[in-house]
C-alpha cells in the first residue's frame, strides 16, 4: 500500500465536495483506488499502488470558479508536498507543453499567451524556490495557477477556431447533429417553434418505468406523440437511452428479478425489441443504453453489465440494420474509480464493446459539467479537448451529451471567502452563455464529434440538474439559448 501527503495551508480554494472528485492516476490516465483523510492541514491519500502519479483535484481558480487541476507526476514519499505549489507546477507545465506543440506546428503564438506564460513561470519560480515561507509560496502559487489557466484557455480557444476554420474551408455547413432533449411534458407552442429553430435534431428519452409499468403492458401514447411531433417539425430523431439502470428509469416490478441476471436480461431485451420494432422506420439513431459503466440501481457484476450491453446492441441490430446504434458513458474521466471496486475504466468498457463486434456505430459521452454529486467537475478547455481525443482513439463517431449550469440568482463567480456554505459556487447565466460560446466551436472543430445533445431543456422545479436548462421555469429564454442559435446559424446545416 502506498501513501502520498499534501500540505494544504489554506482550504479555502477547495470546493466543499472536492474530495468526491479527487484522484491519482498514472500514465494511462485511469484513476487509482484511493482513500482520503485529513490530519489537521495535511491531506493524506492512501493508495493500493506504490507508483508515481498525478494528483487531480477541483480548485477554485481566481475569477474562474472551480476547475479540476492536476500536479505533475509525483513520487510517493512520507514528506508532504505543498499542494498549491504542485498544482501550479502541473498547470504551468501543461501550458508550456501546449505552447511547444503549437509552435512546433508552425503557428504564431498570440502575444497575450506569451505574456501569460511569462508571468505564470515567474510566479511559479518564486513559489517553488521559497517553500520554506509557506504563506508566500502559497500566494505566488495562486497567481501562477491563475495566469497559466488564462493562457491555456486563450490558446485552446485559438486552437478550436483555427481547426474549425479549416473544416469550413471544405464545406460551407457542417453536418454535425445538434439535438435538444425533449421533456416528458408537452412543449408549449412558443417553445415548440423555438426548439425547431434552435436544433436540427431531437433526443427522445425512453423511461422504461413509465413505458412498461406492468410486465408486457406497454403505454405508447407519450412516445408516439413525441416522435410524431419531431417528424412534423422536420427534426432528425434519436431515441434513447432505451436502458438505464437507475431508480428513475427501472420499473418497480424489475426488482423482483434483481438476483436473477437471466430474467433481467430477458425483460430488458423484450422491451428493447418492442420499441425498435414499433419505431424502426421513424428513427435515425438508436441510443441503446446509458451509464452501464456505473454500478447503480441494480447490483450487477461488471461482466453482467457488459453482457447486457452486448445483448441490447445485438437485439437492435437484428431488428433494424439501417439505423446506427450508439451507447453512452457517464463521467468519462472515471473519477468514481477512486472510490469504488470497479476494474474497467469507462474507456476500457467501451473498448470491450467495440472489440465484441456488436454492430456498435458510435459512442456517447455524458458531460454534466459542474453538478454535484454524481456528475463531472469542470475542466478547462484543453483538458476537455484531450479527453475527447482519448475517446476518439476507439475509431467510432462520438456523440456528446452536454449540460452546463446557469442560475439567474447565482452569487458572484469570485472565489469564496468564508465558511463552507459560501463555498458552493453557483454559475451565473452569463457563465453558462460564455461556456457555450467557448466550448461549441472547439467541439465542432473535431471531426470525431458527429453530434452534440443538450441534456435538459427547461430548469426543473425540483430534482434534475438544477440550472441546466436553456429556459427558466417560467419558460423565459436564457442567454445560452441565443448563443446556441447563433452557432447553428453560422456553422450547421
Amino acid at each position: 500500500m502506498g501513501e502520498m501527503r499534501f500540505l494544504v495551508p489554506d482550504k479555502e480554494p477547495l470546493p466543499v465536495d472536492a474530495l468526491q472528485w479527487a484522484f491519482l492516476d498514472g500514465i494511462d490516465g485511469v484513476p487509482w483506488r484511493s482513500r482520503f483523510r485529513w490530519e489537521e492541514n495535511e491531506l493524506v491519500v492512501e493508495l493500493d499502488v506504490e507508483e508515481s502519479g498525478c494528483f487531480h483535484v477541483p480548485w477554485n481558480v481566481i475569477d474562474q470558479g472551480p476547475l479540476t487541476l492536476q500536479t505533475a507526476s509525483l513520487a510517493q514519499r512520507s514528506t508532504p508536498y505543498l499542494l498549491p505549489v504542485e498544482l501550479a507546477r502541473g498547470n504551468v507545465n501543461r501550458l508550456r507543453n501546449f505552447v511547444a506543440e503549437w509552435q512546433l506546428a508552425g503557428y504564431p503564438l498570440p502575444p497575450q499567451v506569451t505574456e501569460y506564460m511569462k508571468q505564470a513561470t515567474r510566479f511559479f519560480i518564486q513559489a517553488a524556490t521559497q517553500q520554506s515561507e509557506i504563506a508566500f509560496a502559497t500566494q505566488e502559487s495562486y497567481k501562477a495557477i491563475k495566469h497559466s489557466t488564462d493562457g491555456i484557455q486563450v490558446l485552446t480557444k485559438q486552437f478550436g477556431q483555427r481547426n474549425l476554420a479549416q473544416r469550413l474551408e471544405k464545406t460551407e455547413r457542417l453536418p454535425t447533429m445538434l439535438a435538444g432533449t425533449l421533456p416528458r411534458a408537452r412543449l408549449p407552442e412558443p417553445l415548440q417553434q423555438t426548439f425547431a429553430e434552435t436544433f436540427n435534431s431531437a433526443a427522445v428519452c425512453v423511461n422504461w418505468r413509465l413505458l412498461e409499468p406492468n410486465p408486457g403492458k406497454f403505454e405508447w401514447d407519450e412516445l408516439d406523440r413525441q416522435i410524431e411531433w419531431c417528424h412534423r417539425a422536420g427534426l432528425r430523431v434519436c431515441v434513447g437511452p432505451l436502458v438505464q439502470l437507475d431508480r428513475e428509469h427501472l420499473p418497480d416490478w424489475i426488482y423482483l428479478w434483481e438476483d436473477s441476471y437471466a430474467e433481467l436480461q430477458s425483460n430488458a431485451i423484450r422491451m428493447v425489441d418492442a420499441v425498435v420494432r414499433r419505431y424502426r422506420d421513424r428513427v435515425q439513431i438508436w441510443h441503446c443504453a446509458s451509464r452501464l459503466n456505473l454500478n447503480e440501481g441494480l447490483s450487477l457484476e461488471e461482466q453482467e453489465r457488459l453482457m447486457l450491453a452486448v445483448a441490447i446492441l445485438r437485439t437492435i441490430h437484428s431488428v433494424d440494420t439501417s439505423s446506427p446504434v450508439v451507447i453512452s458513458f457517464d463521467r468519462p474521466w472515471g473519477e468514481y474509480l477512486a472510490h469504488e471496486h470497479i476494474d474497467l475504466s469507462p474507456l476500457h468498457f467501451a473498448d470491450e464493446l467495440v472489440r465484441a463486434e456488436t454492430g456498435l456505430r458510435g459512442v456517447g459521452l455524458e458531460m454534466n459539467l459542474g453538478f454535484s454529486p454524481g456528475c463531472t467537475p469542470f475542466r478547462d478547455l484543453l483538458e476537455l479537448n484531450r479527453q475527447i481525443d482519448r475517446w476518439s482513439s476507439l475509431g467510432l463517431p462520438l456523440l456528446l451529451s452536454l449540460s452546463i449550469p446557469g442560475s439567474s440568482n447565482a452569487r458572484s463567480q469570485q472565489p469564496p471567502t468564508s465558511d463552507p456554505p459560501a463555498n458552493a459556487w453557483q454559475p451565473s447565466l452569463a457563465f453558462q452563455r460564455q461556456m457555450v460560446e467557448e466550448l461549441f466551436p472547439l467541439l465542432l472543430a473535431k471531426t470525431s464529434i458527429h453530434g452534440v445533445t443538450w441534456t435538459q431543456l427547461v430548469d426543473p422545479s425540483e430534482g434534475g440538474l438544477s440550472g441546466a436548462g436553456l429556459f427558466l421555469q417560467d419558460n423565459e429564454e436564457k442567454p445560452a439559448l441565443k448563443a446556441i442559435q447563433d452557432i447553428r446559424s453560422e456553422y450547421l446545416r
